[in-house]
């Protein structure tokens, strides 16, 4: 069987009512809109903002997993450095699905499909995202760990 499950202890969560689920959908997708505007005009501290600072940190992309927010923290600070992308062609994100699970728990579950010039050469990028999220004083919601990218 192909799939994430997601557990969360209802035991120790309250019931939310569709109201406040509503509300924490519509913070993480404004959350997600915000960092994509970001990503692209390639604002270093709202891209890291976004992340999860924490020791379990995770990124899975371009069939490779590592883990710890510095080194993938000093690779965008590179990226960014070396302006690796020139121009960003479109961007959108499709089928999305955000599920609360509870007052601090949600994920984001999207297709993302986007093209960019890169060094002049034109990359087209197709991918499904899964994104979880826990309250965060600063933003709202903050990224808590990118679970899955495939591109």
């Amino acid at each position: 069987m192909n799939g994430i499950k997601l557990y969360t202890n209802s035991s120790r969560s309250e019931e939310l009512s569709e109201e406040e689920k509503e509300q924490i959908e519509l913070e993480i997708l404004q959350t997600v809109e915000d960092y994509v505007e970001e990503v692209k005009s390639r604002d270093l501290e709202g891209i890291l903002s976004f992340w999860s600072d924490s020791e379990d940190f995770i990124h899975a992309g371009d069939g490779s997993i590592f883990g710890g927010y510095e080194k993938w923290s000093n690779w965008i600070r590179m990226g960014i450095k070396n302006d690796v992308v020139d121009e960003y062609l479109y961007w959108n994100n499709t089928d999305i699905h955000v599920i609360v699970l509870a007052r601090n728990a949600a994920a984001y579950i999207m297709n993302f499909d986007n093209a960019f010039i890169e060094n002049g050469e034109t990359r087209i990028l197709n991918s499904s995202r899964t994104l979880g999220f826990c309250p965060f004083q600063y933003r709202g919601f903050l990224l808590l760990r990118y679970i899955n990218d495939s591109i």
